[in-house]
């Protein structure tokens, strides 16, 4: 009976084992993460962001970012010198100067980043820290 229950134990293991994330093993680190509010007089406004990632993987893109409910995508993303990633990009809200200018669409997730690995999507949550 000890070797049935002993088997059954190793069998589920195995399976829960199989059956966890693999993009989880190639997530990217964020080092940091800050933004601070800008404001022109009488034109626009929005957010200067600044991510700092590491271990990103080659195939793997920024999709977009949430910050205050807003989803910003077209990100600039840059390789430094010692393989670390980063953004640092001006993303408007409004603009009164910008022909035809789109707004951000609202998104109703936490603060974080959207990656495209191996043609998955995953949202990491980011705590930003304002500057």
């Amino acid at each position: 009976m000890k070797k049935y229950y002993l088997i059954g134990i190793l069998i589920a293991f195995g399976i829960f084992n199989s059956c966890q994330n693999p993009m989880n093993s190639n997530e990217p680190e964020i080092l940091t993460a800050t933004y601070s509010l800008k404001s022109f007089p009488n034109s626009d406004q929005g957010f200067h962001i600044y991510i700092l990632l590491k271990n990103m993987p080659e195939n793997a893109k920024v999709k977009a970012l949430v910050l205050k409910n807003k989803r910003f995508e077209k990100v600039d993303l840059k390789t430094l010198n010692n393989g670390l990633k980063e953004v640092n990009q001006l993303f408007l809200v409004n603009s009164i100067q910008i022909q035809n200018f789109i707004p951000p669409q609202t998104d109703e997730r936490s603060d974080g980043i959207v990656f495209e690995v191996e043609n998955r999507f995953l949202f990491k949550e980011i705590e930003f820290k304002l500057n």
